[in-house]
């Protein structure tokens, strides 16, 4: 809580640094939710937890696998956490500075830490490049989408909101600079950027003046927060003049150049083709996550940004 106030206390306006918090919270409050069905297999989620607990998951019951008590945050929120505190350290977005921060972390022990986070960070501690473990993590499983970077990635687009001063470049380079750290599959890589896409039109509402209100035009029209679509989704990862595209043709982020030279640029087509086909119906009224089986197909990471894009 108090890193978090320190780095708010930078905020340029009150109503962004009340947003900013608003964020951040609602990720560590959703993540603590999340510990009652961290690690349950989807078709099980009904029965073993929203029968089991009434009430869940609007209310906080813990349990889970690990036994938490309501309320605990797990390693996702632990580890946005991190990239927290090596920003506040460092006062700029260093990847090995949060490299760093993670594998401090991993030796207080947490009881929850993925396996993909734990062997990334063995591999990093003994390379010393930032991304080296999420890469050679991903050569024992190049189709991996594993979701633990997601999970702690809507700290970037939070933290870093204002567009006079961060520009689309920056963040999304932040964005798969802190993914790529243990998490280098592609389709986990491109989730984190979806979010935070999203998470960054609601910012961007905020600095920019609200047009006058037009007849017809709703109030969640005039500060982007109405029901994110599969149409948003594409007009930000599709669309030829839109925020991924445009990045891909223009930065020079190191990061990502490594990145795109190691899975190559057939199979970043490949996946972000896969990322709308399977993110295809997440907006339809019968969309159910508790029936999808992403052990056989396209990843957890997947399954978890359909449930927030609801």
């Amino acid at each position: 809580k108090e890193d978090l106030q320190l780095f708010l206390s930078h905020a340029s306006t009150e109503s962004v640094h009340a947003h900013q918090t608003a964020v951040i919270m609602g990720l560590a409050v959703g993540d603590s939710l999340g510990s009652t069905s961290e690690f349950e297999i989807p078709w099980e989620v009904t029965k073993n937890c929203i029968d089991r607990y009434p009430g869940w998951p609007a209310r906080q019951v813990g349990q889970g696998r690990f036994r938490w008590p309501p309320g605990s945050p797990t390693d996702d929120t632990e580890m946005s956490m991190c990239i927290l505190r090596s920003i506040i350290k460092e006062g700029a977005f260093i990847e090995h500075s949060i490299a760093q921060h993670f594998v401090t972390w991993v030796k207080t022990g947490p009881k929850d830490a993925g396996a993909t986070t734990r062997g990334a960070l063995k591999l990093y501690k003994r390379t010393g490049k930032f991304y080296q473990g999420g890469k050679d993590q991903m050569k024992g499983n190049s189709s991996s989408a594993a979701n633990g970077s997601l999970m702690r990635n809507g700290v970037i687009p939070a933290l870093f909101c204002d567009p006079t001063n961060y520009s689309d470049d920056f963040v999304i380079s932040a964005t798969i600079g802190q993914g790529i750290i243990t998490h280098f599959g592609p389709l986990s890589v491109l989730c984190c950027v979806v979010q935070t896409l999203i998470i960054r039109r609601v910012f961007k509402s905020k600095y920019y003046s609200v047009p006058e209100k037009e007849e017809g035009k709703t109030r969640w029209d005039d500060f982007h927060l109405r029901p994110v679509t599969m149409e948003d989704v594409a007009s930000f990862m599709t669309d030829s003049d839109g925020p991924w595209q445009k990045y891909k043709r223009e930065t020079k982020y190191t990061g990502y150049l490594e990145w795109v030279e190691s899975i190559g640029a057939k199979v970043l087509k490949e996946s972000e083709d896969t990322l709308m086909k399977e993110l295809a119906g997440f907006d339809s009224d019968d969309y159910d996550p508790y029936t999808q089986d992403y052990r056989s197909r396209s990843g957890y990471a997947v399954l978890s940004l359909q449930i927030a894009l609801r």
